[in-house]
């Protein structure tokens, strides 16, 4: 019932465009899409992408990147704790580990979990956009982008900016960060700091974490470039019941350094030479019993390396590129034992534009384990105007991943590796239509995902240990729908902002199965996200987000979070004070079997910049 909710929802929001329009035509702006090794203007995309930029992510005022994907992305994130302590981030009904996450165009795939994905040392004020691609990524970035890319754009400011933030909240709660951004001529850098701690809303769900990230840059009039980027993200948490409901009392210490460099080099007008360096090492002190620590417990520390050069060709109509790039993946482990897996090969793409109406891209790449032998991605897209309004577009990509570490090797009371997994495959299939005009913007997409060799955590009885295995092959199939509609630019009184719908339908062909599985059938059938920013007198804002989600396998519910904040501009100083209330409806629920989510909680903060 919920699907025909949201396109009746869009329909209205349609018809009722020439009424509740409060003010002159608000363009919408075109956008820059980074994740293609070209960038191209949104407009012009074959692919679904969803594009967070700082704007909304500041009227969220969330804690962490993962409160801002779960009611905005439009991804499905399986949280196991609030505020950014660890989420799943799932697509289309694939799970956490076909997911990719990208910062810079660095690929940052974790060898050991992807439970670790999330594990960024980037504080939300260090984010100027996120691109969100759904559907197969691998021929853009390689393994595991199965389902869809998460491509994280960090802010690169050309002028001198200094701003903190502070904000507290129940749960003995306390969030505080610092951002600076100087620039001297060609010379950049930007030093990024946060801490932040609660309590926890139960017992083992406390947590602590610190951040500390600086990047330093060199641009040239000639498009010379150069970045480099250091930082730490240092956690420790109560993981009640994270990863098996037979020892409710876990601990986690993880820590995270990540380290690359981007150097964009110009040959002529033309063609661009583009070399990437990078290192994310994780350790991980994972404890089953925090009561009787010497029980059982782990010690981990995961290596991703790689190095790639491109080379890019930026003529108006045609565009293509090439590049050769070298991985490694370690992981050094009292549990797991000492790995190293080499990856290298080469990859390129085709852009070409006619006669400003038709797109066409192709991109392909091919991936060289000394252990899974090679693997060919690619992905094919097209995309047309009807007229200047309406797109049309139909894309397709053969995407793959390999068994993470923890797959493979791990032994413990409750989770069994398997050392003879195969390699996962799949091949998506999509096809969209897109509205935009003026202050208006529309999209519906299908897609179809047939996959081989899924790879799960199956077991047979509730009490048996999980075990890893290949499950047999799937289907997935669904819907896309989202509409933004923009009403007032100018903050004048009383008035509607913009408000945006977002609805996603997925189903897999065959649910039956002789086993229990951890994962592949605990995908959202339904998952529906709403936006209602309002403009108050006296310069207040209000903002509504709204989450509805219905797994395969546990009860549907609603969240609603809100906040409410006023800015205040002093001189060259502004000062952005707020509360907000997270689940204001205290709803009880779980994203995860097992682990239960907290009700209502209240935070308020302030934000100065200068």
């Amino acid at each position: 019932m919920i699907k025909y909710f949201a396109v009746i929802l869009c329909y209205v929001l349609l018809i009722m465009n020439p009424i509740i329009c409060l003010t002159d035509t608000i363009e919408v702006s075109d956008i820059v899409i980074e994740s293609y090794e070209i960038p191209i203007d949104s407009f012009l995309s074959t692919r679904n992408f969803t594009v967070i930029d700082k704007d909304d992510i500041k009227e969220l005022s969330s804690v962490s990147l993962n409160d801002v994907l779960a009611f905005e992305g439009m991804v499905d994130m399986a949280s196991r704790g609030p505020m950014g302590i660890q989420s799943d981030v799932n697509m289309r009904g694939g799970s956490f580990e076909q997911v990719l996450i990208v910062i810079d165009g660095i690929p940052l795939r974790d060898p050991q979990t992807a439970h670790y994905l999330m594990e960024i040392p980037l504080a939300i004020n260090d984010i100027e956009k996120i691109e969100i691609l759904k559907g197969g990524g691998s021929s853009f970035f390689g393994a595991n982008a199965m389902t869809g890319v998460i491509h994280i754009i960090t802010k690169k400011s050309d002028k001198k900016e200094y701003s903190i933030q502070m904000q507290a909240g129940e749960n003995g709660f306390w969030d505080t960060s610092f951002n600076m951004h100087e620039v001297k001529d060609k010379f950049r850098f930007s030093l990024s700091a946060e801490h932040k701690e609660s309590d926890g809303y139960m017992i083992d769900t406390d947590f602590l974490v610190n951040m500390l990230n600086a990047s330093f840059g060199y641009k040239a009039e000639d498009d010379k470039e150069v970045m480099v980027f250091y930082g730490i993200l240092d956690k420790d948490f109560g993981a009640a019941n994270f990863y098996s409901n037979l020892f409710p009392h876990e601990e986690e210490h993880v820590r995270t350094d990540l380290a690359y460099i981007n150097a964009n080099f110009p040959i002529d007008d033309e063609v661009l030479l583009k070399l990437r360096m990078y290192q994310r090492k994780l350790d991980d002190h994972f404890i089953l019993d925090r009561n009787d620590s010497s029980f059982y417990q782990n010690f981990h520390t995961n290596y991703l390396r790689g190095i790639s050069t491109v080379l890019k060709d930026r003529s108006k109509d045609l565009k293509w590129n090439v590049g050769i790039f070298i991985e490694e993946d370690k992981i050094e482990s009292s549990s797991l034992g000492d790995h190293t897996r080499e990856n290298k090969g080469f990859f390129g793409a085709i852009h070409r534009k006619y006669d400003e109406k038709l797109f066409f891209e192709l991109s392909s790449r091919l991936d060289h384990y000394e252990v899974f032998g090679s693997n060919w991605s690619a992905s094919m897209g097209v995309s047309r105007f009807f007229d200047e309004n309406w797109k049309g577009r139909i894309s397709a990509a053969r995407s793959f991943r390999i068994p993470s570490f923890t797959e493979l090797y791990y032994i413990s009371p409750a989770n069994i590796g398997n050392e003879n997994l195969d390699t996962e495959r799949s091949v998506s299939y999509e096809c969209g239509i897109e509205y935009a005009k003026n202050d208006l913007f529309a999209s519906i997409s299908t897609f179809l995902r047939k996959t081989d060799n899924s790879i799960d955590w199956v077991r047979d009885k509730t009490d048996d240990p999980w075990q890893a295995a290949n499950s047999k092959d799937l289907d997935f199939r669904g819907f896309d729908l989202k509409i933004k509609k923009y009403f007032n630019k100018e903050h004048d009184g009383f008035s509607i902002k913009d408000c945006s719908l977002s609805y996603s339908f997925t189903e897999a062909d065959d649910k039956s199965t002789n086993n229990i599985s951890k994962y592949v059938f605990k995908y959202p059938v339904h998952l529906f996200q709403g936006k209602l920013d309002l403009f108050y007198p006296a310069s207040f804002k209000h903002n509504f987000t709204l989450l509805y989600k219905l797994r395969e396998s546990l009860p549907g519910y609603w969240i609603i979070n809100t906040v409410i904040s006023k800015d205040i501009l002093i001189n060259d100083i502004k000062s952005t004070y707020f509360l907000a209330l997270d689940n204001m409806l205290d709803k009880e629920y779980v994203e995860v079997e097992g682990i239960k989510m907290p009700g209502i909680w209240v935070r308020a903060g302030i934000s100065i910049s200068y």
